[in-house]
Protein backbone atom coordinates (compact mmCIF):
# COMPACT_ATOMS: atom_id res chain seq x y z
CA UNK A 1 0.00 0.00 0.00
CA UNK A 2 1.33 3.01 -0.77
CA UNK A 3 1.84 5.70 2.35
CA UNK A 4 0.20 8.92 1.58
CA UNK A 5 2.81 12.39 1.57
CA UNK A 6 4.17 13.87 5.04
CA UNK A 7 4.05 10.03 6.06
CA UNK A 8 7.41 10.17 7.42
CA UNK A 9 6.94 14.23 8.99
CA UNK A 10 8.10 14.63 13.18
CA UNK A 11 3.94 14.17 14.11
CA UNK A 12 3.41 11.11 11.60
CA UNK A 13 6.35 9.40 13.04
CA UNK A 14 5.30 9.61 16.63
CA UNK A 15 1.86 8.65 15.61
CA UNK A 16 3.69 4.94 14.11
CA UNK A 17 5.49 4.42 17.20
CA UNK A 18 2.82 4.70 19.35
CA UNK A 19 0.35 2.38 16.87
CA UNK A 20 2.82 -0.30 17.13
CA UNK A 21 3.08 -0.22 20.37
CA UNK A 22 -0.38 -1.08 20.72
CA UNK A 23 -1.53 -4.74 19.76
CA UNK A 24 -4.08 -5.10 16.53
CA UNK A 25 -6.84 -6.68 16.88
CA UNK A 26 -6.93 -10.08 15.31
CA UNK A 27 -8.13 -10.52 11.25
CA UNK A 28 -10.56 -12.80 10.05
CA UNK A 29 -10.52 -15.65 7.06
CA UNK A 30 -12.66 -14.71 4.38
CA UNK A 31 -11.76 -10.88 4.46
CA UNK A 32 -12.27 -9.43 0.87
CA UNK A 33 -8.71 -7.83 1.22
CA UNK A 34 -5.48 -10.37 1.02
CA UNK A 35 -4.36 -10.45 5.63
CA UNK A 36 -1.36 -8.34 4.92
CA UNK A 37 -3.32 -5.86 2.61
CA UNK A 38 -5.49 -5.35 5.73
CA UNK A 39 -3.24 -5.44 8.28
CA UNK A 40 -1.54 -2.85 6.51
CA UNK A 41 -4.63 -0.77 6.12
CA UNK A 42 -5.74 -1.29 9.54
CA UNK A 43 -1.89 0.40 10.80
CA UNK A 44 -2.61 3.07 8.98
CA UNK A 45 -5.83 3.86 10.13
CA UNK A 46 -4.30 3.55 13.92
CA UNK A 47 -1.58 5.96 12.97
CA UNK A 48 -3.99 8.50 11.58
CA UNK A 49 -6.32 8.14 14.32
CA UNK A 50 -3.76 9.17 16.39
CA UNK A 51 -2.10 11.46 14.37
CA UNK A 52 -5.36 12.77 14.69
CA UNK A 53 -5.55 13.36 18.25
CA UNK A 54 -2.16 14.63 18.19
CA UNK A 55 -3.33 17.19 15.87
CA UNK A 56 -6.42 17.91 18.12
CA UNK A 57 -3.80 17.90 21.01
CA UNK A 58 -2.12 20.49 19.59
CA UNK A 59 -4.64 22.98 18.64
CA UNK A 60 -6.04 22.57 22.12
CA UNK A 61 -2.48 23.77 23.33
CA UNK A 62 -2.34 26.48 21.10
CA UNK A 63 -4.95 27.69 21.69
CA UNK A 64 -4.80 27.83 24.97
CA UNK A 65 -1.86 30.01 24.14
CA UNK A 66 -3.43 32.47 22.04
CA UNK A 67 -6.05 33.01 24.59
CA UNK A 68 -3.28 33.62 27.24
CA UNK A 69 -1.33 35.83 24.52
CA UNK A 70 -4.95 37.70 24.00
CA UNK A 71 -5.31 38.08 27.16
CA UNK A 72 -1.61 39.59 27.83
CA UNK A 73 -2.11 41.36 24.74
CA UNK A 74 -5.54 43.00 26.36
CA UNK A 75 -3.94 43.29 30.25
CA UNK A 76 -0.74 45.22 28.21
CA UNK A 77 -3.46 47.50 26.03
CA UNK A 78 -5.54 48.56 28.88
CA UNK A 79 -2.40 49.00 31.73
CA UNK A 80 -0.11 49.87 29.33
CA UNK A 81 1.49 53.69 30.56
CA UNK A 82 0.61 55.35 26.95
CA UNK A 83 -2.82 55.72 25.74
CA UNK A 84 -4.31 54.47 22.68
CA UNK A 85 -7.14 55.02 20.24
CA UNK A 86 -8.07 53.40 16.99
CA UNK A 87 -10.22 56.09 15.12
CA UNK A 88 -11.74 55.67 12.17
CA UNK A 89 -11.54 57.24 8.66
CA UNK A 90 -14.11 59.56 9.73
CA UNK A 91 -12.37 60.31 13.05
CA UNK A 92 -14.92 58.94 15.68
CA UNK A 93 -12.86 56.91 18.37
CA UNK A 94 -13.16 53.11 18.17
CA UNK A 95 -11.56 51.97 20.92
CA UNK A 96 -9.39 53.59 23.60
CA UNK A 97 -7.34 51.89 26.79
CA UNK A 98 -7.72 53.08 30.41
CA UNK A 99 -4.31 55.18 29.74
CA UNK A 100 -6.32 57.36 27.29
CA UNK A 101 -9.53 57.47 29.15
CA UNK A 102 -7.89 58.56 32.68
CA UNK A 103 -5.97 60.88 30.15
CA UNK A 104 -8.45 62.62 28.99
CA UNK A 105 -10.34 62.25 32.33
CA UNK A 106 -13.92 60.73 30.58
CA UNK A 107 -15.16 56.99 30.62
CA UNK A 108 -14.01 55.03 27.89
CA UNK A 109 -17.91 54.66 26.76
CA UNK A 110 -17.98 58.41 26.64
CA UNK A 111 -15.28 58.25 24.33
CA UNK A 112 -16.27 55.66 21.78
CA UNK A 113 -17.91 57.30 18.95
CA UNK A 114 -16.87 60.53 19.66
CA UNK A 115 -14.40 62.35 17.49
CA UNK A 116 -11.22 62.74 18.38
CA UNK A 117 -10.91 66.05 17.13
CA UNK A 118 -13.46 67.02 20.37
CA UNK A 119 -10.60 66.42 22.08
CA UNK A 120 -7.83 68.54 20.67
CA UNK A 121 -7.28 71.53 21.86
CA UNK A 122 -8.20 74.82 19.31
CA UNK A 123 -4.68 76.00 19.55
CA UNK A 124 -3.41 72.03 18.40
CA UNK A 125 -6.38 71.63 15.20
CA UNK A 126 -4.23 72.68 12.89
CA UNK A 127 -1.32 70.58 13.61
CA UNK A 128 -3.51 67.58 13.58
CA UNK A 129 -5.32 67.90 10.62
CA UNK A 130 -1.87 68.57 8.97
CA UNK A 131 -0.61 65.17 10.75
CA UNK A 132 -3.93 63.22 9.50
CA UNK A 133 -3.57 64.66 5.68
CA UNK A 134 0.34 63.55 5.32
CA UNK A 135 -0.51 60.29 6.70
CA UNK A 136 -3.73 59.24 4.74
CA UNK A 137 -1.38 60.92 1.64
CA UNK A 138 1.69 59.24 2.06
CA UNK A 139 0.29 55.92 4.60
CA UNK A 140 4.04 56.02 6.13
CA UNK A 141 3.95 57.22 10.24
CA UNK A 142 3.58 60.73 11.65
CA UNK A 143 4.06 62.31 15.05
CA UNK A 144 3.66 65.82 16.66
CA UNK A 145 3.41 67.48 19.56
CA UNK A 146 0.16 69.00 20.60
CA UNK A 147 -2.45 69.69 23.40
CA UNK A 148 -5.11 67.69 24.49
CA UNK A 149 -8.54 69.08 26.19
CA UNK A 150 -9.70 67.27 29.40
CA UNK A 151 -13.01 66.66 30.40
CA UNK A 152 -12.52 69.43 33.20
CA UNK A 153 -11.23 72.16 30.46
CA UNK A 154 -7.21 71.48 31.29
CA UNK A 155 -4.96 71.52 28.57
CA UNK A 156 -2.47 68.64 28.02
CA UNK A 157 0.55 68.15 26.04
CA UNK A 158 0.86 65.08 24.92
CA UNK A 159 3.20 63.18 21.70
CA UNK A 160 1.06 61.99 19.48
CA UNK A 161 2.14 59.15 17.00
CA UNK A 162 -0.42 57.99 14.37
CA UNK A 163 -0.25 55.07 11.91
CA UNK A 164 -2.72 53.53 9.53
CA UNK A 165 -3.96 49.89 9.67
CA UNK A 166 -6.58 48.32 7.46
CA UNK A 167 -9.55 46.60 9.82
CA UNK A 168 -11.50 43.20 8.59
CA UNK A 169 -13.46 45.36 6.27
CA UNK A 170 -10.10 46.71 4.25
CA UNK A 171 -11.57 50.34 5.68
CA UNK A 172 -8.68 52.27 6.72
CA UNK A 173 -8.33 53.17 10.55
CA UNK A 174 -6.20 55.32 12.58
CA UNK A 175 -4.03 53.98 15.57
CA UNK A 176 -3.00 56.52 17.36
CA UNK A 177 -0.46 56.69 20.24
CA UNK A 178 -0.41 59.60 22.74
CA UNK A 179 2.36 59.71 25.45
CA UNK A 180 1.81 62.82 27.87
CA UNK A 181 4.76 65.16 27.97
CA UNK A 182 3.68 67.57 30.11
CA UNK A 183 6.90 67.30 32.70
CA UNK A 184 9.07 67.12 29.36
CA UNK A 185 7.33 70.50 28.31
CA UNK A 186 7.88 72.18 31.74
CA UNK A 187 11.69 71.14 31.56
CA UNK A 188 11.97 72.54 28.20
CA UNK A 189 10.11 75.57 29.12
CA UNK A 190 12.21 75.52 32.22
CA UNK A 191 15.23 75.71 29.57
CA UNK A 192 13.87 77.78 27.29
CA UNK A 193 13.47 80.93 30.71
CA UNK A 194 17.28 79.90 31.49
CA UNK A 195 18.48 79.72 28.15
CA UNK A 196 16.63 83.36 27.69
CA UNK A 197 18.23 84.57 30.75
CA UNK A 198 21.53 83.27 29.84
CA UNK A 199 21.37 85.07 26.63
CA UNK A 200 20.52 88.24 28.00
CA UNK A 201 23.10 87.98 30.17
CA UNK A 202 25.63 86.87 27.34
CA UNK A 203 24.84 90.01 25.55
CA UNK A 204 24.42 92.38 27.92
CA UNK A 205 27.71 92.03 29.91
CA UNK A 206 30.58 94.21 29.39
CA UNK A 207 33.14 91.12 29.38
CA UNK A 208 33.69 89.69 25.92
CA UNK A 209 32.48 86.05 25.64
CA UNK A 210 32.94 83.67 23.56
CA UNK A 211 32.68 79.68 22.73
CA UNK A 212 35.59 78.30 20.67
CA UNK A 213 36.22 74.84 19.23
CA UNK A 214 39.86 73.87 19.19
CA UNK A 215 41.34 72.30 16.23
CA UNK A 216 44.17 69.48 16.48
CA UNK A 217 46.03 67.87 13.82
CA UNK A 218 46.83 64.00 13.13
CA UNK A 219 49.32 63.87 16.45
CA UNK A 220 46.45 66.22 18.73
CA UNK A 221 48.38 69.56 18.95
CA UNK A 222 46.62 72.13 18.87
CA UNK A 223 46.81 74.00 15.71
CA UNK A 224 43.91 76.81 15.57
CA UNK A 225 40.53 76.96 17.04
CA UNK A 226 36.94 78.59 15.60
CA UNK A 227 34.03 80.67 16.74
CA UNK A 228 31.36 79.11 17.57
CA UNK A 229 29.35 81.85 19.40
CA UNK A 230 30.83 85.45 20.45
CA UNK A 231 29.08 88.31 22.45
CA UNK A 232 28.36 92.19 21.57
CA UNK A 233 31.21 92.41 24.53
CA UNK A 234 33.70 90.51 22.27
CA UNK A 235 33.60 93.37 19.54
CA UNK A 236 34.02 96.04 22.12
CA UNK A 237 36.84 94.41 23.56
CA UNK A 238 39.07 92.88 20.57
CA UNK A 239 37.45 95.29 17.98
CA UNK A 240 37.10 92.14 15.55
CA UNK A 241 33.75 92.06 14.10
CA UNK A 242 31.52 89.12 12.73
CA UNK A 243 34.28 86.35 14.06
CA UNK A 244 31.31 83.54 14.64
CA UNK A 245 32.47 80.65 12.04
CA UNK A 246 35.56 82.16 11.44
CA UNK A 247 39.17 80.54 12.76
CA UNK A 248 41.74 82.48 14.59
CA UNK A 249 44.49 82.56 12.46
CA UNK A 250 42.08 83.85 9.39
CA UNK A 251 41.61 87.56 11.42
CA UNK A 252 44.52 87.24 12.45
CA UNK A 253 47.45 85.08 11.41
CA UNK A 254 50.13 86.88 13.86
CA UNK A 255 48.36 86.03 16.82
CA UNK A 256 51.07 84.44 19.07
CA UNK A 257 51.15 80.71 19.35
CA UNK A 258 50.92 80.55 23.31
CA UNK A 259 47.24 81.46 22.82
CA UNK A 260 46.18 78.46 20.64
CA UNK A 261 48.42 75.95 22.91
CA UNK A 262 47.24 77.44 26.00
CA UNK A 263 43.39 76.79 24.88
CA UNK A 264 44.21 73.32 23.88
CA UNK A 265 45.57 72.20 26.52
CA UNK A 266 42.21 73.63 28.51
CA UNK A 267 40.48 71.74 25.80
CA UNK A 268 42.16 68.27 26.62
CA UNK A 269 42.85 68.72 30.18
CA UNK A 270 39.34 70.30 31.33
CA UNK A 271 41.88 72.49 33.97
CA UNK A 272 40.51 76.55 33.74
CA UNK A 273 43.00 78.60 33.62
CA UNK A 274 43.28 83.02 34.46
CA UNK A 275 46.23 84.66 32.58
CA UNK A 276 46.79 88.27 31.24
CA UNK A 277 48.74 88.25 27.66
CA UNK A 278 49.04 90.44 24.97
CA UNK A 279 47.88 90.01 21.09
CA UNK A 280 50.41 92.11 19.38
CA UNK A 281 48.77 92.58 16.31
CA UNK A 282 45.81 94.27 17.61
CA UNK A 283 47.65 96.22 20.27
CA UNK A 284 45.57 95.23 23.05
CA UNK A 285 45.98 93.01 26.33
CA UNK A 286 43.59 91.05 27.86
CA UNK A 287 42.96 89.62 31.17
CA UNK A 288 41.29 86.17 30.01
CA UNK A 289 39.78 83.26 32.00
CA UNK A 290 38.88 79.86 30.04
CA UNK A 291 37.05 77.17 30.60
CA UNK A 292 36.20 74.02 28.96
CA UNK A 293 32.17 73.29 28.37
CA UNK A 294 30.51 70.15 26.98
CA UNK A 295 31.81 66.73 26.83
CA UNK A 296 35.70 66.18 26.41
CA UNK A 297 35.93 64.84 22.78
CA UNK A 298 33.76 67.99 21.70
CA UNK A 299 36.98 70.59 22.68
CA UNK A 300 34.96 73.48 23.07
CA UNK A 301 36.38 76.21 25.52
CA UNK A 302 34.28 79.16 26.83
CA UNK A 303 36.66 82.47 27.33
CA UNK A 304 35.70 85.89 29.29
CA UNK A 305 38.16 88.41 29.28
CA UNK A 306 38.51 92.25 29.43
CA UNK A 307 40.51 94.15 27.78
CA UNK A 308 43.21 95.78 29.97
CA UNK A 309 45.63 97.82 27.53
CA UNK A 310 44.77 101.09 29.49
CA UNK A 311 45.81 99.10 32.82
CA UNK A 312 48.81 98.04 31.58
CA UNK A 313 49.73 101.50 29.64
CA UNK A 314 49.01 102.82 33.03
CA UNK A 315 51.48 100.38 34.52
CA UNK A 316 53.85 101.09 32.44
CA UNK A 317 54.09 104.95 33.01
CA UNK A 318 54.24 103.76 36.37
CA UNK A 319 56.96 101.51 35.79
CA UNK A 320 59.01 104.25 33.80
CA UNK A 321 58.04 107.07 36.20
CA UNK A 322 59.12 104.48 39.58
CA UNK A 323 62.63 104.21 37.42
CA UNK A 324 63.01 107.99 36.66
CA UNK A 325 62.46 108.66 39.94
CA UNK A 326 64.62 106.38 41.03
CA UNK A 327 67.38 108.14 38.69
CA UNK A 328 65.94 110.76 40.29
CA UNK A 329 66.76 109.61 43.67
CA UNK A 330 70.28 108.43 42.80
CA UNK A 331 71.28 111.99 41.26
CA UNK A 332 69.98 113.24 44.53
CA UNK A 333 71.42 111.21 46.82
CA UNK A 334 74.77 112.52 44.83
CA UNK A 335 73.90 115.92 45.64
CA UNK A 336 73.36 115.43 49.02
CA UNK A 337 77.07 113.63 48.93
CA UNK A 338 78.40 116.82 47.64
CA UNK A 339 76.21 119.31 49.61
CA UNK A 340 77.10 117.06 52.98
CA UNK A 341 80.70 117.69 51.57
CA UNK A 342 80.10 121.60 50.80
CA UNK A 343 78.48 121.61 54.20
CA UNK A 344 81.64 120.16 55.48
CA UNK A 345 83.74 123.04 53.95
CA UNK A 346 81.65 125.91 54.72
CA UNK A 347 81.82 124.33 58.53
CA UNK A 348 85.71 124.11 58.35
CA UNK A 349 85.63 127.61 56.25
CA UNK A 350 83.31 129.17 58.97
CA UNK A 351 85.69 128.04 61.91
CA UNK A 352 88.52 129.16 60.28
CA UNK A 353 87.04 132.40 59.40
CA UNK A 354 85.55 132.92 62.77
CA UNK A 355 89.09 132.88 64.19
CA UNK A 356 90.63 134.97 61.59
CA UNK A 357 87.72 137.89 62.36
CA UNK A 358 87.85 137.47 65.13
CA UNK A 359 91.60 138.05 66.28
CA UNK A 360 91.87 141.63 64.29
CA UNK A 361 88.98 142.92 65.75
CA UNK A 362 89.88 142.05 69.41
CA UNK A 363 92.74 143.60 69.11
CA UNK A 364 91.32 146.57 67.31
CA UNK A 365 88.89 146.80 70.43
CA UNK A 366 92.09 146.32 72.49
CA UNK A 367 93.73 148.87 70.95
CA UNK A 368 91.35 151.64 71.19
CA UNK A 369 90.59 151.08 75.05
CA UNK A 370 94.15 151.52 75.51
CA UNK A 371 94.18 154.46 73.42
CA UNK A 372 91.02 155.75 75.94
CA UNK A 373 93.07 154.59 78.85
CA UNK A 374 96.12 156.01 77.91
CA UNK A 375 98.17 159.24 79.64
CA UNK A 376 97.89 161.93 78.42
CA UNK A 377 94.18 161.94 78.26
CA UNK A 378 92.93 161.77 74.78
CA UNK A 379 91.14 165.66 74.14
CA UNK A 380 87.39 165.82 73.78
CA UNK A 381 87.22 165.09 69.72
CA UNK A 382 89.76 162.16 69.99
CA UNK A 383 87.61 160.56 73.25
CA UNK A 384 84.57 160.86 71.00
CA UNK A 385 86.26 158.65 68.10
CA UNK A 386 87.32 156.35 70.28
CA UNK A 387 84.13 155.56 71.53
CA UNK A 388 82.42 155.50 68.14
CA UNK A 389 85.22 152.86 67.78
CA UNK A 390 84.45 150.29 69.90
CA UNK A 391 80.82 150.48 69.72
CA UNK A 392 81.46 149.96 65.94
CA UNK A 393 83.75 147.39 67.08
CA UNK A 394 81.55 145.69 69.98
CA UNK A 395 78.96 145.92 67.11
CA UNK A 396 80.58 144.29 64.68
CA UNK A 397 81.77 141.60 67.13
CA UNK A 398 78.24 140.85 67.96
CA UNK A 399 77.33 140.34 64.27
CA UNK A 400 80.71 138.02 63.37
CA UNK A 401 79.66 135.99 66.73
CA UNK A 402 75.98 135.31 65.43
CA UNK A 403 76.77 134.74 61.95
CA UNK A 404 79.82 132.02 62.83
CA UNK A 405 77.39 130.34 65.10
CA UNK A 406 77.16 127.22 62.90
CA UNK A 407 74.10 125.92 64.91
CA UNK A 408 72.43 129.15 64.17
CA UNK A 409 73.59 128.72 60.41
CA UNK A 410 72.67 125.23 59.91
CA UNK A 411 69.13 125.74 61.47
CA UNK A 412 68.35 128.55 59.70
CA UNK A 413 66.90 129.97 62.87
CA UNK A 414 68.29 133.34 64.20
CA UNK A 415 66.83 134.09 67.56
CA UNK A 416 65.69 137.87 68.02
CA UNK A 417 66.55 139.38 72.12
CA UNK A 418 63.52 141.66 72.18
CA UNK A 419 63.68 144.40 74.50
CA UNK A 420 62.27 147.89 74.78
CA UNK A 421 64.68 150.31 72.70
CA UNK A 422 64.57 154.19 72.48
CA UNK A 423 64.38 154.81 68.85
CA UNK A 424 66.62 157.65 69.65
CA UNK A 425 69.48 156.25 70.93
CA UNK A 426 69.43 153.92 68.00
CA UNK A 427 69.25 156.24 65.48
CA UNK A 428 72.69 158.29 67.52
CA UNK A 429 74.40 155.13 66.88
CA UNK A 430 73.84 154.86 63.28
CA UNK A 431 74.47 158.63 62.65
CA UNK A 432 78.27 157.93 64.86
CA UNK A 433 79.02 154.62 62.63
CA UNK A 434 78.14 156.60 59.61
CA UNK A 435 79.03 159.76 60.06
CA UNK A 436 83.07 159.28 59.27
CA UNK A 437 82.23 157.68 56.26
CA UNK A 438 79.49 160.00 54.47
CA UNK A 439 82.08 163.28 55.18
CA UNK A 440 85.05 161.07 53.35
CA UNK A 441 82.96 160.56 50.76
CA UNK A 442 81.08 164.55 50.48
CA UNK A 443 77.96 163.75 51.78
CA UNK A 444 76.15 165.27 54.57
CA UNK A 445 73.71 163.78 56.75
CA UNK A 446 71.16 164.97 58.80
CA UNK A 447 69.28 162.90 61.76
CA UNK A 448 66.15 165.01 62.78
CA UNK A 449 65.53 164.75 66.57
CA UNK A 450 62.12 163.58 67.49
CA UNK A 451 60.42 165.80 70.08
CA UNK A 452 58.71 162.48 71.25
CA UNK A 453 61.03 159.80 72.57
CA UNK A 454 60.13 156.62 70.90
CA UNK A 455 60.29 153.13 72.21
CA UNK A 456 60.21 150.08 70.51
CA UNK A 457 60.20 146.33 71.04
CA UNK A 458 62.65 144.89 69.23
CA UNK A 459 66.35 143.51 69.17
CA UNK A 460 68.82 146.47 69.59
CA UNK A 461 71.56 145.22 67.55
CA UNK A 462 69.31 144.09 64.16
CA UNK A 463 67.28 147.10 64.73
Amino acid sequence: MQRPEGAFSPLRQRAEQIARRDPQPPLREGADLPLDDLRETLHELKVYQIELEMQNEELRRAQLELDAERARYFDLYDLAPVGYFAVSEAGLILQANLKASSLLGQPRAGLVTSPISRFIAKTSQDDYYQLRRQLLETGQPKQCDLQLVTALGALVWVHLTAALEADTGDALRLRIVVHDIAERKRVEESLYESEDRFRTLFNAMDEGYCIIEVLFDAGNRPVDFKYLEANAGFETQTGLLNVVGLRMLELVPSVEAHWIDTYGKVALTGEPVRFVAEVKALERWFNVFAFRVGPPNASRVAVVFTNVTDNKRAEADRLFMDQTLEEKNAELRIAIRAAEKANQAKSAFLSNISHELRTPLTAILGFAQLMDAGSPAPNAAQKRGLEQIQKAGWYLLSLINEVLDLAVVESGKVVLTMEAVAVASVLAECEAMVEVQAKQRGITIRFEKSPNPYVVMADRIRL
